[in-house]
């Protein structure tokens, strides 16, 4: 089965402790929910729905490594049950804050054992108008990379995706709250090699940002996920 990522939506709110998405997913797919929390605290928040319960925490990093710029992070769960027109509640780790939330949903991803490469992952952060982050070396080919970038925003700011390292495409969606002096985009790839692989997205001005990039296996990785390990005798 082929690899199909789907932008699900966003939302976005300031007042009170949550942040609510309304999505629809079929039975067995992976949920991918990305947060960019502006808050200085760096308290990790969570999300949940009334189907599938509590989220699986991956990554936090504030662009440019200061508190100050705000705080990213990813949530995922597997093999998810489905959900029909039912709210994703991200829980913010600072109530009162401005926050953004975006959903995305992929299927064609193992539904065994945990798909998540952790040693291909990873996040980056700095400030410049050239963010990027180097994947590590995947443990098959065939895996999803995910690449969430955020970054302290501007009116009048813009993304470009990268097409040099990559034929790299959105979801993740552009999401430009400048308004709120944050805003998020990214690009996701199904890796064909096992080889690290840059991202290089490109903004129109230098601003802190950082990137959270997760990698999913396919059904068929030894002890990862969904295939049978055969023994003779």
């Amino acid at each position: 089965m082929a690899i199909t990522l789907v932008d699900l939506g966003g939302n976005n709110s300031t007042a009170g402790p949550t942040v609510t998405v309304g999505v629809t997913v079929p039975a067995g797919d992976l949920v991918y929910v990305t947060v960019f929390e502006k808050s200085a605290s760096n308290i990790t928040g969570s999300v949940t729905d009334p189907v599938n319960g509590t989220y699986n925490f991956y990554k936090g990093v504030s662009p440019n490594g200061s508190a100050a710029e705000g705080f990213m992070t990813s949530f995922y769960i597997w093999n998810a049950k489905a959900l029909s027109v039912q709210n994703i509640t991200y829980t913010k780790g600072t109530s009162g804050v401005f926050t953004q939330v975006n959903v995305l949903r992929a299927s064609g991803i193992g539904t065994g054992n945990d798909p998540l490469d952790l040693n291909a992952g990873g996040t980056a952060s700095g400030s410049s108008a050239t963010p990027s982050i180097t994947s590590g070396t995947f443990a098959r080919t065939g895996e999803l990379i995910i690449n969430y970038l955020g970054w302290s925003a501007v009116g009048g700011d813009f993304f470009t995706q990268d097409s040099t390292n990559a034929a790299y495409a959105s979801p993740p969606p552009v999401a430009n709250n400048s308004g709120s002096a944050e805003a998020n985009a990214g690009g996701f790839l199904v890796r064909t090699s096992l080889a690290p692989i840059l991202y290089a997205p490109v903004l129109n001005n230098s601003r802190p940002w950082a990137i959270i990039q997760a990698v999913f296996a396919p059904p068929g990785t030894p002890g990862r996920d969904d295939c049978a390990t055969l023994m003779g005798i």
